[in-house]
């Protein structure tokens, strides 16, 4: 008798935040280009570290403490972290579940965001506001890539496009990027870490 089981896949979780993304789209907006504006340590930081884009990781990454906006929008990820972490068969307790850091990514055409992971923390993901045409997905890499040694080549990342609105979630450890964005508009979006 032959059998066939499939071990240790890597799960992400994708939703659209359809109600929040109407009504609170052009407010997350209007905050983040004022940030954008007052932000003289966060743009010098991304001259640097994240040439022809703007992100607060480095100087403003407590938004969800900063704004009433971002903390509703922390409300909404938070119900959905909770349904991830059940899916993962992840036991962890509801009080020890927070969002430790929260901070806005605008990608210019020509921007990358190399390849990363992120320490400390259970859950990572973003939400997505403003997704032009030829704007870059997350690319994911495969977590077994680094053991590979005589496999035939394969693909070794996953592009997962989404649209205005939708929110993914994935766990912290998984390795992943975002490609050289070539879209004319600019590519805008709110990370976080649990």
């Amino acid at each position: 008798m032959m059998s066939h089981k499939k071990l240790f896949a890597t799960d992400i979780y994708q939703v659209l935040l359809s109600d929040f993304f109407k009504k609170n789209q052009k407010d997350l907006l209007n905050e983040i280009l004022v940030l954008m504006q007052d932000d003289h340590a966060g743009r010098e930081w991304s001259e640097v570290h994240y040439p022809k884009g703007y992100t607060s990781y480095a100087s403003a990454n407590q938004m969800h403490k900063m704004s009433p906006t971002f903390a509703e929008l922390e409300l909404c990820i938070r119900h959905h972290v909770f349904k991830y972490l059940k899916r993962l068969g992840l036991s962890v307790p509801k009080e020890q579940v927070t969002m430790s850091t929260c901070w806005v990514n605008i990608m210019e055409e020509g921007c990358t965001h190399s390849l990363h992971i992120h320490p400390q923390s259970i859950v990572s993901g973003t939400f997505y506001l403003r997704m032009p045409s030829k704007a870059s997905a997350i690319r994911f890499e495969d977590p077994r890539y680094g053991l590979f040694m005589h496999r035939p080549p394969q693909t070794t990342h996953v592009s997962l496009s989404a649209k205005p609105g939708d929110l993914i979630l994935f766990e912290s450890w998984l390795r992943h990027d975002v490609p050289l964005n070539l879209a004319k508009e600019p590519r805008v979006s709110i990370s976080f870490n649990y």
